[in-house]
C-alpha cells in the first residue's frame, strides 16, 4: 500500500497530562465534520472513559489543516479535566489503544493515557467485558460517521470491539535513569 502524506486530511490534536506526562491524542477530519462537532465528540469520548481515568488535564487544542504540518491552538470547549486521583508514577507507560481500520485498509488508533484499572490478562478490555469501553467504542464509531477519526485516507474506520491495553516502550524508556 502506498503511503500517503501526514497531511492528507485535518488534524486535531487534544493536548492533555496526566499528572506524570503530557501527551497529545490526534483526531483525523473529513467533510461533514465540524470543529464544533469535533470538539463536541472528542468531549464525549473522554466522558464515557471518565471513571476508568486517573485526573487528566487538558492543555488545549491544535489544529493542522489539510496539506499542513504546521499546528495552530484552537479553543478547547470540552471539561477541563476528565478522571479523578493521582496517577501512580508507575502506571505511566499504561495506555489504552483504541483500534480502527477502514475499507480501504488504512489503519487508525486512539490512545488514551491515565487508566485506573488493573492490567488485563489479555492484554485487552473488550466492549463485552466493559461497558465503560463499550460505550467509548460507540462513541468512537458514531464520531466516524460524522467525519471524525477519519484514516489516514480519509475513510471512516471500523472499530474494533476492544481496547488494547499496553505498556508503552517510549514512556518505559523516559522513566528510566
Amino acid at each position: 500500500m502506498a503511503p500517503l502524506p501526514e497531511s492528507n486530511t485535518a488534524r486535531w490534536f487534544l493536548d492533555y497530562t496526566d499528572g506524570v506526562n503530557a501527551h497529545s491524542m490526534m483526531f483525523r477530519t473529513v467533510s461533514p465534520a465540524s470543529m464544533a462537532t469535533l470538539k463536541s465528540q472528542v468531549d464525549n469520548f473522554l466522558t464515557e472513559l471518565d471513571t476508568v481515568l486517573y485526573l487528566i488535564t487538558i492543555i488545549g487544542m491544535r489544529v493542522a489543516l489539510v496539506g499542513s504540518n504546521v499546528t495552530n491552538a484552537t479553543p478547547w470547549t470540552g471539561a477541563a479535566t476528565y478522571g479523578t486521583g493521582a496517577m501512580p508514577v508507575a502506571n505511566a507507560p499504561r495506555e489504552l489503544r483504541f483500534i480502527g481500520r477502514s475499507a480501504d485498509g488504512r489503519r487508525n488508533s486512539i490512545s488514551v493515557y491515565g487508566f485506573d484499572g488493573a492490567t488485563p490478562d489479555t492484554y485487552q478490555i473488550t466492549s463485552a467485558s466493559n461497558p465503560v469501553i463499550e460505550a467509548a467504542i460507540l462513541t468512537l464509531s458514531n464520531a466516524a460517521a460524522l467525519g471524525i477519526g477519519a484514516t489516514i485516507s480519509g475513510q471512516a474506520p471500523i472499530w474494533k470491539a476492544y481496547a488494547s491495553f499496553n505498556f508503552n516502550s517510549y514512556w518505559e524508556a523516559e522513566a528510566r535513569p
